[in-house]
C-alpha cells in the first residue's frame, strides 16, 4: 500500500528518469514534479492539444470553458503521476469527473500507453461529445465517457472496477464537490492518488476539508499556479515556471486568466 508521499516520490522518480524535471519538491504548501524543463518535455502533448482544439473548431464545438492545458505545471504533475502508476501495473484506470473538452483526458492517455480513462461529464457543451469521438478514434478502447449529473451517474458504477488514479474537476458549486469525493471513495483503490482541481474555490475546499476530517482522504500538498490560454500556448517554449501573459492570446476563452490550486493526496479508505 502506497501513501501519498510515496506516490509523489515515484512520480518524481519517473520524471527524473525521463530527464524531464529540473526540480522536484513537496511540502504542505506545494507538491509538484514540474520543474521548468518539464515544459519542454511536454511539447508533444501541447502539439496534440493544438490538434484537438483545431478539430473541435472545425466541427463547430470549440472549448467553451478554461481547461487543464492552460495550467502547465498541473499538466506536468498529472503526467508524472500517471507514469509512476504505470510502473507497477499493466493497466492504470484513471477515473475523471469533468471531461469538458477532453484536454485532461488527452493528458492521461498520452502519458503512457497503459492508461485508460473512465470519464464523467455533465455534457452541457457540444465539445464534450466532439472531443470524445476524436479521442476515441485516436486512442481506441482506452476511453469511456458517461454523460449526466455525476451525483446520479457515479453511484451506478460497478464497484469492482477500481480506480487507480482519481481526478476531480467537475461541478464546483453546492454539494457537487462533496458528492463527487464521496461517490468516488468506494470506487478508488486503497491509497489511490487523488487530484482535485480548483481547490481554491470555497465549496471545493470545504468538501476537501470535510473529507479529510472524516478520514476519507489524506493530503500531500497543493500545486498553485497562474493559468491562462497564453500559458498553454507558450508552455513548451519557455523556461519560466509562470511565463508572462500574452494579451494577444487571452481572447481564446473569454479573456480567461485565473489563479488555480490543484489539491494532491490520496484516498485512505476504499
Amino acid at each position: 500500500m502506497r501513501g501519498a508521499t510515496t506516490w509523489l516520490a515515484l512520480a518524481c522518480g519517473a520524471a527524473r528518469a525521463a530527464d524531464v524535471v529540473e526540480t522536484c519538491a513537496w511540502n504542505v504548501h506545494e507538491a509538484t514534479c514540474a520543474g521548468p524543463r518539464a515544459y519542454a518535455a511536454q511539447r508533444a502533448y501541447y502539439d496534440e492539444v493544438v490538434a484537438l482544439d483545431a478539430h473541435l473548431r472545425s466541427v463547430g464545438a470549440p472549448p467553451a470553458e478554461g481547461h487543464s492545458a492552460m495550467c502547465p505545471r498541473a499538466v506536468a504533475h498529472m503526467r508524472a503521476v500517471a507514469r509512476a502508476a504505470a510502473e507497477t501495473s499493466q493497466l492504470v484506470r484513471v477515473c475523471e469527473v469533468g471531461f469538458n473538452a477532453g484536454h485532461s483526458a488527452l493528458n492521461w492517455l498520452a502519458a503512457d500507453p497503459r492508461t485508460a480513462v473512465d470519464a464523467f461529464d455533465l455534457g452541457a457543451h457540444p465539445s464534450a461529445a466532439a472531443a470524445f469521438a476524436y479521442l476515441s478514434k485516436k486512442y481506441p478502447g482506452r476511453l469511456r465517457l458517461t454523460l449526466g449529473d455525476s451525483r446520479a451517474t457515479l453511484p451506478l458504477v460497478d464497484h469492482a472496477k477500481a480506480c487507480d488514479v482519481v481526478f476531480i474537476d467537475g461541478g464546483h458549486d453546492g454539494d457537487v464537490p462533496a458528492a463527487d469525493l464521496g461517490n468516488l471513495a468506494p470506487l478508488a483503490a486503497r491509497g489511490a492518488p487523488l487530484l482535485v482541481d480548483n481547490a481554491n474555490m470555497a465549496p471545493v475546499r470545504a468538501a476537501i476539508s470535510n473529507a479529510t476530517a472524516r478520514g476519507m482522504i489524506r493530503e500531500a500538498g497543493t500545486l498553485r499556479e497562474s493559468c491562462s490560454p497564453s500559458l498553454a500556448a507558450s508552455a513548451f517554449a519557455t523556461d519560466d515556471p509562470n511565463p508572462p501573459v500574452d494579451p494577444a492570446l487571452l481572447g481564446a476563452v473569454d479573456h480567461m486568466h485565473w489563479w488555480n490550486e490543484l489539491w494532491i493526496g490520496e484516498y485512505v479508505v476504499a
